[in-house]
């Protein structure tokens, strides 16, 4: 049985004029008790109270941590730890950090947490106005203690010389865009649907990536049918009618030629809109077939960005060049793939009107969270609910209905950590099933 969570994560503070001290909570440290068995436990989406869009909205049962864990390998987290414990013994030998690969995954979820609510300073969510689900999770100081010794690789071998400062930190993988904002960044070549999920990605590292028009012929053979704007330049042996040429002939004009390699035949189009596109194809010919089917299908990657614009993680390193700024957009760019999956699976065929849950469905074997009139209560994450820490029932004077599933009770009794009305009486223990089922 699994109670459904939405896996935010948190932390508290060292400042007793801003920050309630009494958030912080005590945090393990012991890894032989890390274990992986509840990544492939469920976390169900629960049901929304807006009525859905469409037939393909997401059931109760898709599961975003279950998807997302597939892109990664779970000995990541391993090899984070042992890295960062091992830059913190180098930085400062006296007091090692002694960072957990449970702790590792805390800090990942709160930076997703993050993404979604902004605020002005890392602080603030700790604050008197911050996020429960972010300052139960571990302390403000742990959290930056974390980020200051977050590492990807030892240091035991770097020269450690004043004149190779500037070579130590300087990557020849940046590449430079004078169209871009940032002149100076890493290219990376993305292969992406028109619903922005990403098939596969590489990072540009200087070596050649002409594929126009050789490759063509070999990509129709493997069963891909390639189609894509192109260079005059590429395409040798191929005179095209000028930008000139074509703005006397007017708006719309087009030429196409066709050539054959390996027993293929590629067909290039130029057509002239406000300027000049350059199309070539093995599977297409003229306009406005070529375009009509590229811009039909193009734009993924463009759509890929601006989701990941939207809950960008904004926690960056101020270590120079450090690879921290480079794993944290990786990690977000990995939760938005997730997060398309998550919206394009269904587990249970197309039905008219509400859905019903029955005992052999898969849904049946998961809780969704109680309807109430007005808004609901958010439920605590998994690994709060089942850490078996500080869960204490504590008595209030107003009776609330029991916030666990088929109880339709009233108790004055709720948990001290996790704030939720549960019974405690001789038919029934809702406070023990809920913390430990």
């Amino acid at each position: 049985m699994n109670i459904p969570d939405k896996s935010e994560y948190s932390s508290a503070s060292e400042n007793d004029d801003l920050y309630d001290q009494n958030r912080v909570l005590a945090y393990d440290t012991d890894e032989s008790e890390v274990s992986d068995v509840d990544d492939d436990l469920p976390l169900v989406i629960p049901a929304s109270d807006e009525e859905p869009e469409s037939d393909d909205d997401i059931p109760l049962a898709v599961r975003l941590d279950n998807i997302s864990t597939n892109f990664q390998n779970h000995s990541i987290h391993h090899f984070i730890t042992g890295q960062s414990n091992i830059y913190a013994t180098q930085i400062r030998i006296k007091k090692p950090a002694n960072i957990t690969t449970k702790e590792i995954k805390q800090f990942i979820g709160i930076c997703f947490k993050m993404s979604i609510v902004h605020l002005p300073t890392t602080r603030h969510y700790w604050g008197e106005l911050g996020i429960p689900s972010i300052f139960s999770t571990m302390p403000i100081n742990r959290f930056e203690e974390i980020k200051r010794f977050l590492h990807f690789n030892n240091n035991e071998n770097l020269p450690n010389d004043r004149t190779n400062y500037k070579k130590l930190f300087k990557s020849s993988l940046k590449q430079y865009n004078p169209k871009k904002p940032h002149k100076w960044d890493y290219k990376m070549f993305v292969l992406s649907g028109v619903s922005g999920f990403s098939y596969d990605f590489e990072l540009f590292a200087g070596t050649q990536t002409n594929i126009m028009p050789n490759n063509l012929p070999s990509l129709l053979k493997e069963g891909n049918l390639p189609l894509g704007t192109a260079r005059l330049n590429r395409l040798i042996g191929l005179n095209m009618p000028s930008e000139k040429e074509f703005k006397n002939m007017g708006r719309g004009s087009f030429c196409e030629k066709t050539v054959t390699i390996n027993d293929e035949k590629i067909s290039a189009v130029s057509w002239y809109n406000n300027r000049v596109v350059t199309m070539a194809s093995t599977y297409v010919g003229s306009q406005p077939i070529a375009i009509e089917t590229y811009n039909k299908y193009m734009g993924g990657v463009d759509l890929l960005d601006s989701m990941l614009g939207y809950y960008r993680i904004s926690i960056w390193s101020k270590k120079v060049n450090s690879t921290d700024n480079a794993y944290i957009p990786l990690v977000d760019f990995k939760l938005m793939v997730s997060e398309i999956l998550c919206q394009k699976q269904r587990l249970t065929p197309k039905r008219r009107g509400r859905p019903t849950l029955g005992e052999n469905t898969t849904e049946s074997r998961y809780i969704e969270k109680k309807r109430k009139r007005g808004p609901c209560k958010e439920l605590p994450a998994q690994e709060i609910r089942l850490d078996g820490m500080d869960h204490y029932p504590v008595h209030n004077d107003l009776r609330t209905r029991c916030i666990y599933p088929d109880c339709r009770f009233k108790t004055n009794i709720s948990c001290q950590k996790c704030t939720m009305p549960l019974c405690i009486d001789k038919e029934r223990n809702c406070f023990l099933s809920f913390h430990t089922f």
